[in-house]
């Protein structure tokens, strides 16, 4: 009738034995590092938003003394200087009250707009007017109402 053919007995050997641990270990270590490598990336995006916060900062503090130590003459340069000055205070102050809440776009926004006073700060240091009041001549255009009337 039908005969059963019996299984082959398999050998437990230290070969084999090794070939499944290093196969487990493999498995964990690959486990613990796919964790451990998702952490590490969260943090590092965690840490990059805290040092543009303080890198933001102290370009604040920079440009605050910059602009109250120079003592210009001209008077064109000081209504810069008080407005520019008056900038980098309310974005100070925002900074202060919305440390926790800001996102990384505004941190971008913020950055590049102090990155441009300070700029614009380099140019009042050469004692230079940042854009030159430009004159209307006026006489031309009153005289033609003159005529008109």
């Amino acid at each position: 009738m039908t005969e059963f053919i019996e299984p082959a007995k398999l050998k437990k050997d230290y070969i084999t034995g090794i070939a499944i641990f290093l196969f487990i270990s493999l498995l964990l270590l690959e486990i613990f590092l796919s964790t451990f490598l998702v952490e590490q990336l969260s943090e590092e995006k965690l840490w990059e938003k805290e040092i543009a916060l303080t890198e933001i900062g102290e370009l604040t503090d920079s440009l605050r003394q910059t602009l109250e130590i120079r003592n210009f003459s001209d008077k064109a340069i000081k209504e810069e200087v008080i407005l520019v000055a008056e900038c980098v205070d309310v974005i100070a102050e925002y900074l202060k009250k919305n440390t926790n809440s800001i996102s990384r776009q505004q941190i971008r926004e913020l950055r590049k707009d102090l990155d441009s006073f300070e700029k614009v700060s380099k140019v009042w240091i050469n004692k230079k007017v940042y854009k030159n009041k430009e004159e209307l001549d006026l006489s031309k255009y009153i005289d033609e109402l003159k005529l008109k009337k």
